[in-house]
């Protein structure tokens, strides 16, 4: 009973994935072509939503191996929005904590995410040593992009 519930909860989220990736705009960004999606506004994710992806990242690195998800890009990115989202500050810190890879590579992918446009690093006015990053505009667009196609798939 429990696993045909399951298994008619996850038809239904391939259904409306699909459904919207059938409708398809006309416009380009980045060389792919966009989803014509329902408006942002229409879906806020819950801070405890986007903090249950990130457990479930973290979970299949428990059952897999952390060696098998080496990349933190989505963490990253994650953590962003949900600093954005709580009006809180991300420093350095609190990305290398909250990653399953050494600290060097998570630098490493905060270099990548900053290069391609998606995060920015701002430094403390009174002490330049001291910064944190937040999602750019165009980071923060394409998360809400993102986050409004998998809605129909988030728990809630």
């Amino acid at each position: 009973m429990i696993r045909e519930a399951m298994r008619r909860g996850m038809q239904n989220a391939l259904t409306k994935s699909r459904q919207l990736i059938r409708r398809r705009d006309h416009s380009t960004c980045g060389g792919l072509s966009r989803i014509a999606l329902p408006s942002f506004s229409d879906f806020r994710p819950t801070p405890d939503q986007l903090r249950q992806l990130l457990n479930v990242r973290h979970a299949r690195a428990e059952f897999f191996g952390a060696h098998l998800f080496g990349n933190p890009a989505w963490d990253i990115l994650l953590l962003g929005y949900l600093a954005l989202l709580e009006d809180e500050r991300l420093t350095l810190s609190d990305l290398c904590q909250s990653s399953i890879v050494p600290a060097t590579t998570t630098l490493r992918w905060v270099r990548v995410l900053e290069q391609d446009g998606l995060l920015r690093q701002h430094h403390d006015v009174v002490n330049p040593s001291r910064s944190w990053f937040e999602l750019s505009a165009a980071g923060k667009v394409r998360m809400e992009r993102f986050l409004t196609f998998v809605a129909p798939m988030l728990p809630s």
